[in-house]
């Protein structure tokens, strides 16, 4: 008697699971394009070096991630007490 309303809300659970980490995973590509702008804007790097950074910051921090590329780039402008414009 049960068998068909548990197999119903079954699926209609997994759909609704699919469906909700797809629309997450299209939101975070989303976000990385956001980022990855961002710092190419900020830091004046191309397209391949934004993306480079942005995905060992991902996976190591953002610290060492720009311990690791950002060495010799000179950072954002800043005001005279050192604070991001």
């Amino acid at each position: 008697m049960l068998r068909a309303p548990m197999k119903r809300s079954i699926a209609l659970f997994s759909a609704l699971a699919g469906l909700t980490a797809s629309i997450r995973l299209g939101l975070r590509h989303a976000e990385d394009a956001r980022n990855v702008s961002r710092l190419r804007a900020r830091y004046g790097l191309g397209e391949q070096e934004a993306r480079q950074l942005y995905r060992l910051a991902r996976s190591e921090g953002f610290g060492y991630a720009a311990q690791r590329l950002l060495r010799d780039r000179p950072g954002p402008p800043t005001d005279d007490e050192g604070r991001p414009d």
